[in-house]
């Protein structure tokens, strides 16, 4: 059975909305300092619902997604296409090797791709709108 210890510095309370559907049992969180872990067993872990909270990360600190709920739910769309079924593909090659995740680490460090896709779509919504063109021209 192999153990998973995941570290939050600043989304303990996103962490721990999600922790009742992506554990099942035998599940312990503790703080240490300014950080939270959750201890659990891989054997147990619904990688899904951790792709999904790590997305849902990514767009909480996303400068313009985080701001307001209604982009953020066009964001989390983006669970049923290509771009979440390749981020659950990446954290489950990452979990064979890896019994540490950093939430805050892996987002910013793996998840680029993911970043540059909310971006493009972010363009997309402000061309579609023409916010471009109320933009002042320097």
């Amino acid at each position: 059975m192999k153990n998973l210890t995941i570290i939050t510095l600043s989304h303990r309370q996103t962490l721990t909305e999600t922790i009742s559907n992506l554990l099942k049992d035998d599940t312990r969180g503790e703080s240490h300092g300014k950080f939270y872990k959750v201890y659990c067993s891989y054997d147990n872990l619904d990688t899904n619902v951790l792709t999904y909270l790590l997305e849902r990360i990514v767009i909480l600190d996303h400068p313009v997604y985080g701001k307001s709920s209604k982009l953020t739910d066009m964001a989390l769309e983006l669970k049923f296409t290509d771009a979440h079924r390749s981020n659950v593909f990446q954290l489950e090659r990452y979990l064979e090797e890896n019994d540490l995740l950093h939430l805050e680490g892996y987002t910013i460090f793996r998840m680029a791709d993911y970043r540059n896709k909310l971006d493009i779509m972010m363009y997309c919504i402000i061309k579609k709108l023409k916010l471009t063109d109320s933009l002042p021209q320097y």
